[in-house]
């Protein structure tokens, strides 16, 4: 009896055991076997869409006109009629020197002038009676020469008059300072009682009711751009954008450069844009008009393969292979391996495999 019990107790335990064991096992099995978590991908729909060439330029902002005023006289400063940052028209003037000396030498080169017109039309009238005399016979030949030479000195004094008070007159509209653009002025370098000469800077004018950008273009890009074509333009500094106009194209490389030039205009009557400012812009030169284009990030690059991913109807992920064209910037247009309507997978492909389960996001 005591040895059944034993092997009756022997057995219940290797049962325990056993069961245990059995227990531990398949809780381990349940632990390593996990199924693979879906991978959450973001999706675009692969459609035909116009994707546009540019031509990319930077340049510096000018004023339409921008010109220093300089002195073309001596003297000294006595009216200034502006301010700096006034608008100035053109023909209208800044200021002036004292030119009350040269007023005086006008007026007495006028005098010298009407003297000599009138030396001029007495010593006509005796040549033209002296002409008819000597053809007449009724005075001598030295009388007629005499008289044509007389003439000719009157002719001579009266041009040098009319030289002389030219001379002078350009004294006088010189010791004022005439603006020849209309603009603002930038710059002032004058006070009353300065004294200037010829050459003296005297302001700076601009006109930024309309501003310029001359810039430059390869060999490549300036046989695609025309006079009047649109330029699309952004100021970093100011974080806007703006239309400018090609106003022209160059015909020969810039000097020392293999660049073209051209020139763009800009509107700028609310005078936020200033001189100086460096611009961004951009000029269409062709549109691929209907061709399934994407984002060159979306591609995974394995070995010789240009690879994505698309999601089919069924919800299951497969892989293409594609063909591509032209890159554009960070675009590049797909010849095939894409078809309209797919839901190509933009974000998430990394993590990707044909086998695998995805939620769309």
């Amino acid at each position: 009896m005591k040895m059944r019990k034993s092997i009756v107790v022997i057995a219940v335990v290797a049962m325990m055991v056993f069961g245990c064991a059995k227990s531990s096992k398949n809780k381990s099995d349940k632990r390593f076997i996990q199924e693979e978590k879906p991978v959450s991908v973001i999706v675009e729909e692969v459609a035909k869409r116009d994707l546009p060439e540019y031509i990319s330029v930077t340049g510096r902002l000018e004023g339409i006109d921008d010109i220093s005023l300089m002195s073309e006289t001596n003297g000294k400063v006595i009216e200034i009629y502006k301010n700096l940052g006034d608008w100035i028209e053109k023909g209208e003037q800044l200021g002036r020197i004292d030119n009350e000396d040269i007023k005086n030498q006008v007026l007495q080169m006028e005098a010298l002038l009407l003297s000599a017109e009138a030396n001029l039309q007495t010593a006509e009238m005796q040549f033209l009676s002296s002409e008819e005399l000597y053809k007449t016979e009724n005075i001598s030949e030295m009388e007629y020469i005499g008289a044509k030479s007389s003439y000719k000195a009157a002719q001579a004094n009266y041009l040098g008059a009319e030289a002389s008070l030219k001379i002078q007159q350009r004294q006088l509209a010189n010791s004022t300072f005439t603006s020849p653009i209309a603009g603002y002025i930038a710059n002032l370098d004058l006070e009353v009682g300065q004294m200037v000469g010829v050459g003296t800077h005297i302001a700076s004018i601009v006109n930024i009711k309309k501003m310029i950008i001359k810039t430059g273009v390869s060999s490549k890009d300036i046989i695609k751009i025309k006079k009047n074509q649109i330029a699309d333009l952004e100021l970093e500094d100011l974080g806007k954008k703006y239309k400018g106009r090609v106003s022209g194209v160059g015909l020969k490389p810039i000097n020392n450069s293999a660049n073209y030039p051209i020139e763009i205009v800009l509107d700028n009557k609310n005078k936020e844009i200033l001189p100086g400012m460096i611009v961004q812009g951009k000029i269409l030169s062709k549109l691929n008009k209907q061709v399934i284009y994407i984002s060159q990030d979306n591609i995974i690059e394995r070995y010789d393969e240009k690879i994505v991913f698309v999601i089919k109807s069924d919800g299951k992920v497969e892989k293409r292979n594609l063909k591509l064209g032209k890159k554009l910037n960070e675009y590049v247009i797909v010849k095939s391996g894409l078809n309209e309507g797919e839901k190509l997978v933009v974000q998430g492909y990394d993590n990707l495999s044909e086998t695998s389960n995805v939620i769309i996001k």
